[in-house]
């Protein structure tokens, strides 16, 4: 299964560019996904997938990159993307946070109209609450996480973060660089660092 990426879906980033480290992408692709396997963290999901940043680039133009995916079976609708790519000699190391609506959730904020939210507001809302009481469902609006929920959220992301920290000061350190140079916190959302 291919992935859709759009800017208004990322909550959460985090990036580097490597001097000198071209070629190593898939070098950074295991060593993360060994660190993610090796802590154990509940609820986590990895796999590589392919990732485009529309339904047509994918199936018109086939441009599409390859991604370690990190999901949550206890968040749907949250997925951290893990890329690394050659730019000339150096390698671009990247996550994304995204966050993708559900359901009757998708379908509002595709239409995207506040007019047609307000409207349909009070037919939604006992939609939303039936869910998460009786189908323990969890939000994917990060305004509507509970304190537990955005406990984890934070764990996850974190998590998925540090891994690809570590790979990436190993690959410096290998490569005879200064890892104290790292910009080690996200922009977005959560901010991790």
């Amino acid at each position: 299964m291919t992935i859709t990426l759009k800017e208004e879906k990322i909550i959460d980033r985090w990036s580097i560019l490597i001097e000198g480290a071209g070629g190593k992408g898939k070098e950074v692709f295991q060593k993360t996904e060994a660190r993610l396997q090796k802590i154990e963290a509940p609820n986590i999901i990895v796999k590589s997938q392919e990732v485009r940043p529309s339904i047509l680039s994918g199936l018109i133009y086939r441009k599409q990159r390859p991604f370690l995916t990190v999901t949550n079976k206890y968040l749907k609708g949250y997925t951290m993307l893990i890329g690394a790519r050659d730019y000339g000699k150096q390698l671009s190391v990247f996550w994304y946070l995204i966050m993708e609506p559900k359901g009757l959730l998708k379908i509002l904020r595709i239409l995207g109209s506040p007019k047609l939210i307000i409207f349909t507001f009070p037919i939604v809302l006992p939609l939303i609450a039936y869910q998460s009481i009786f189908k323990r469902k969890k939000s994917v609006f990060p305004g509507a996480l509970d304190l537990f929920d955005l406990e984890e959220l934070t764990c996850y992301a974190t998590t998925g973060h540090h891994a690809v920290l570590e790979t990436v000061e190993e690959l410096m350190t290998d490569l005879g660089q200064d890892t104290s140079k790292i910009d080690r916190k996200s922009r977005g959302f959560l901010g991790i660092s």
